[in-house]
C-alpha cells in the first residue's frame, strides 16, 4: 500500500506543478496582449464623431470626439499648448492611419507646457476631448475653420522606425535573410 500511495503523491504533485506551469503561462500571455494604449483612445465615444468637412461648423459645442492624426504645428502659450493636426481616419485601436485620406485639421488644446522637441512636426497622435468652438485660420488665401478640442486624453504614438516593414515582413523566409539581398527589393549601396 505504501507504493500506490507514494505514485498517488508524485501524480498530484505532477498535476500540481503542470497547473501552475500553465496558470504562469496564461498570466504572461495575457499581459503580453495588454495594450499600452489609454483605454479612452482605444475606445471611441458614442456616437462617433468624426471630423467635419473642410470649412462647416457641423458640430456643436461639447461634442465628444476621439480624433487623430499627424502633427503640424506645437505652439506652447501662457497657460496651455495648441497643436494643430492634419487629421487621419483611426485604426481600430484609435491609431491614425496617415495616407491621402484626410478629413481636415483640428486644433487640439491642452492645459499647461508640452515639450515641443517630442512633439514635433509629423509625429502620430490621437486625442479625446470635447469641441469647444471654432477657430478661422487663413491656409494661403483660403479661410479655414479648425474645429478647437479641449482635450481630456492624449496618446502620442511611437515613431517608427526606418526598415520596420521590410524587415519584419520577411523574418521568416530564412536563418540566413538580410533584407539587402532580397530579390524584390534592389541593392543598397
Amino acid at each position: 500500500m505504501p507504493a500506490a500511495h507514494n505514485s498517488r503523491t508524485s501524480y498530484i504533485k505532477a498535476a500540481y506543478r503542470l497547473t501552475s506551469f500553465l496558470l504562469m503561462v496564461t498570466i504572461v500571455f495575457l499581459a503580453a496582449c495588454s495594450s499600452p494604449v489609454p483605454e479612452l483612445i482605444r475606445l471611441a465615444p458614442v456616437p462617433d464623431q468624426m471630423i467635419p468637412a473642410v470649412n462647416t461648423r457641423a458640430l456643436s459645442k461639447n461634442t465628444e470626439v476621439r480624433w487623430g492624426g499627424s502633427i503640424l504645428t506645437t505652439e506652447n502659450l501662457a497657460q496651455e499648448t495648441q497643436i494643430t493636426v492634419i487629421a487621419y481616419p483611426l485604426d481600430s485601436d484609435g491609431k491614425p492611419l496617415p495616407g491621402d485620406m484626410s478629413s481636415g485639421r483640428f486644433i487640439a488644446k491642452l492645459k499647461g507646457f508640452i515639450e515641443p522637441q517630442l512633439y514635433q512636426r509629423d509625429r502620430l497622435i490621437t486625442v479625446r476631448g470635447k469641441i469647444t468652438g471654432y477657430s478661422p485660420l487663413q491656409i494661403g488665401e483660403f479661410s479655414y475653420d479648425h474645429a478647437v478640442v479641449n482635450v481630456e486624453q492624449l496618446y502620442l504614438w511611437p515613431k517608427r522606425k526606418e526598415h520596420d516593414d521590410i524587415e519584419d515582413a520577411y523574418w521568416w523566409r530564412s536563418p540566413w535573410y538580410h533584407p539587402y539581398y532580397h530579390p524584390y527589393f534592389p541593392m543598397r549601396y
